[in-house]
């Protein structure tokens, strides 16, 4: 049957309205000036249909509504606007041959809209006929950085705008593969993804060998730094942060090591004997070294009664307030002047300059990318000479081993028979007495458990107690929110302590009880050992004490890919949701295959090794 004819004829645009029998009512007003442009550009491309508009009497009016193409008029009626055609401007037209509503109707469900991969390759071959970017957005309405990620998306290797073609794979998910223009890495990641494909693991498979520029070796170095040494980025355009990551970490280490030797150069220039200067600093670097910390000059009696008259104006302002809430701004700014008064009185804790010449110091870098500087560590051989202890009068020994008579006892000692016996009534009667005294036995326990874990053993103890830090070092890090929380605690403890072993003992026993068991609870905290040894051996070590704690690990660990769920069998994998989510979550994921998982890293390997060696 040939069709209907209906021929062309102009219109000026002033006389088309928009039709109350147009269907389009959600959206119409989407997109009209990115079709505007491509009006102005490419012309238009498809004639509009009209019904021509009679009076009241019937007469026509010379006008005609738009019962199909209401879009294009107003992208028409925008031209005019911005006064890039005339009013005039003759529009082809078609007059509606059917009931107006059904012409409307038939034209948007009759329309299939391109599919996106078929626009973006579309972009993708005007570029390489020569086209810029900048002129394709211009000529059709959008910004240069649309046109930038379609022609992204346009990149992706061939397989996966199939996979996207064929539902595969979201737009989302086809954005996380544009972050790397290698198609067999793309390629490779896709055929191993199976039930998690969610964008952020996508992302990690890509970018499991580069650095993220919020590492905090980014931070320290500055990625102008990185990009102006040469080091090549890869960014991901459709991330509203702009996420990047480095490529080369091979030169991102070298210049993290090139400007820390630089920062601890400073610090040796501060006059300390040796500086090492390491990315990550961990304490069994300072194993078997002594920490001696900077001291706060001590007061003279002027100053002393300068902040005593300084406190009681600051507790007098606070008086009768709980919070800083209930003050006006005249008393804030009050308290904040006394404040910067009572830091100029109490001076800021200096080292003393023979600690300096005798001490070192680690430079570092800190889990926020800022320098970390661990100043005044001793070691063994930089100790200052023990002094000489007072030794007994030496006894003379007659021909027959006998101790003799007289003021001439020569410089023979006592027998070692005889001492020994000595000091092992004392220890019973030392044994005697402490058991029958709470107070003394607190205080000797601290002092042999504060020994050892903040003097290494220096200040000689009477118990014979050990204290043996848990060997934690490869299987979990010092920047984690328990790492930091511990050094915190113990940081805080150590420089209260005597920087003199010998003193030890009467600090302590001057403490009030309070202050000495948390003392204690920070000397001994590193000698927690739940480690799981090999074969399952230490099995449940640590449990009645992290009941008794209360110990909630969400608040110190959580699971990841990387770190927990990728060195998990699938059987594990089920239990776990079965166990975190629920059965039907199990029962839905149990017939999907397992990813082949990245390989993991070397030092996870190591800490696993290490951990099965223990």
């Amino acid at each position: 049957m040939p069709a209907p004819e209906n021929p062309i004829f102009l219109v000026p645009l002033s006389k088309l309205l928009h039709s109350p029998h147009n269907v389009r009512r959600t959206g119409k007003a989407d997109g009209i000036a990115e079709l505007a442009a491509s009006i102005a550009a490419h012309g238009l491309l498809q004639n509009l249909t009209v019904a021509a508009v009679a009076d009241d009497s019937g007469k026509p009016t010379g006008k005609y509504a738009v019962v199909a193409g209401a879009r294009r008029l107003a992208a028409l009626q925008l031209l005019a606007k911005q006064k890039r055609i005339l009013k005039s401007y003759p529009v082809p037209c078609a007059l509606a041959t059917v009931d107006p509503e059904e012409v409307s109707l038939a034209e948007n469900v009759a329309q299939v809209p391109m599919h996106p991969a078929d626009q973006y390759e579309a972009f993708a071959r005007l570029h390489a006929k020569g086209m810029a970017a900048e002129d394709i957005a211009a000529r059709f309405g959008v910004t240069p950085a649309v046109v930038e990620r379609r022609l992204r998306l346009a990149a992706v290797s061939p397989a996966l705008l199939q996979a996207y073609r064929d539902g595969e794979l979201t737009l989302e998910q086809l954005m996380a593969f544009t972050i790397t223009d290698d198609h067999a890495l793309q390629e490779r990641v896709f055929a191993e993804l199976t039930w998690n494909k969610t964008v952020a693991f996508i992302k990690r498979m890509l970018t499991e060998t580069h650095v993220a520029a919020d590492d905090r070796r980014v931070r320290y170095v500055g990625l102008a730094a990185y990009e102006a040494a040469g080091g090549m980025t890869i960014r991901d355009l459709f991330s509203e942060d702009g996420d990047c990551w480095l490529t080369d970490r091979e030169l991102l280490d070298h210049l993290v090591r090139e400007k820390l030797e630089a920062d601890a150069a400073a610090i040796k220039a501060e006059g300390w004997a040796w500086v090492i200067a390491e990315p990550e600093f961990s304490y069994s670097m300072a194993a078997g070294m002594r920490r001696i910390y900077a001291r706060t000059p001590a007061l003279t009696p002027e100053e002393q009664a300068t902040l005593d008259r300084l406190r009681a104006e600051y507790e007098a302002l606070c008086e009768g307030h709980e919070s800083a809430e209930e003050l006006d701004a005249e008393t804030l700014e009050q308290l904040e002047k006394l404040e910067d008064a009572l830091d100029r009185v109490h001076g800021e804790a200096v080292f003393d300059p023979a600690d300096i010449a005798r001490c070192g110091a680690f430079v570092s870098l800190g889990h926020d990318g800022t320098v970390k500087v661990e100043r005044g560590f001793l070691r063994p051989e930089d100790e200052p000479p023990a002094k000489a202890l007072a030794t007994d009068i030496p006894v003379r020994r007659g021909e027959t081993g006998v101790e003799e008579d007289g003021d001439d006892l020569g410089s023979k000692p006592l027998s070692d028979r005889l001492l020994c016996e000595l000091a092992a009534a004392r220890t019973q009667g030392l044994q005697a007495k402490l058991a029958a005294n709470q107070q003394m036995a607190l205080i000797a326990i601290a002092h042999a458990l504060v020994s050892q874990s903040f003097y290494h053993g220096r200040a000689v103890s009477a118990l014979d107690i050990g204290l043996r830090a848990a060997p934690l070092h490869g299987l979990v890090g010092r920047e984690t929110v328990a790492g930091r929380e511990l050094e915190a605690l113990r940081e805080e403890q150590t420089a209260r302590l005597p920087q003199d072993a010998g003193e030890l003992w009467a600090y302590l026993a001057g403490l009030p009880q309070d202050d000495l068991l948390k003392l204690l609870a920070a000397a001994v905290a590193p000698a927690v050992n739940a480690l799981r040894e090999a074969h399952g051996s230490g099995e449940g070590r640590g449990d009645a004490l992290a009941q008794a704690l209360d110990l909630d690990m969400a608040a110190y660990w959580a699971a990841t890919a990387d770190g927990y769920f990728s060195r998990l069998s699938k059987a594990h994998i089920l239990a776990a949701v079965r166990e975190g989510v629920s059965e039907d979550a199990a029962r839905r994921i149990e017939g999907l295959k397992r990813p082949r998982w990245p390989r993991r890293r070397k030092d996870c390997w190591r800490a696993e090794a290490g951990c099965q060696r223990r």
